[in-house]
């Protein structure tokens, strides 16, 4: 029974490599490392039956595998404005509703004379 349980344990960690080695060298993930890669694969491998076949795991891991390079991209993709950027944005909408966004920028600092 031992010997069984070793078989599937290195039967598993063959399709783990082998998949992840093979969608890395395909190189579509760019956000991806391939760590990543493989923690994904390591997830489907371990979630699905021994018996499954080597191409039907590769299709179910490409498209999560690009789901989850979507994901980290519109993380990157997010910008918090720094602190030195908000009062400056704060202004700018109190003049943009004034009459004269002039004066409000310049009472604030950001509009110097330069003569």
């Amino acid at each position: 029974m031992k010997e069984r349980k070793n078989t599937l344990v290195y039967k598993r960690q063959e399709l783990i490599e082998g998949l992840s080695e093979e969608v890395v060298a395909i190189g579509i993930f760019d956000v991806l490392t391939p760590g990543g890669i493989k923690e994904a694969t390591k997830k489907l491998v371990g979630n699905s039956p021994i018996e499954t076949g080597y191409s039907l795991l590769k299709v179910h891991l490409i498209p999560n595998l690009i789901e989850l390079n979507e994901k980290v991209k519109e993380k990157k993709v997010k910008v918090v404005p720094s602190d030195k950027v908000l009062p400056f944005l704060d202004a700018r909408e109190r003049a943009l509703k004034e009459k004269n966004p002039y004066e409000i920028l310049k009472a604030n600092g950001y509009i110097k004379l330069g003569l």
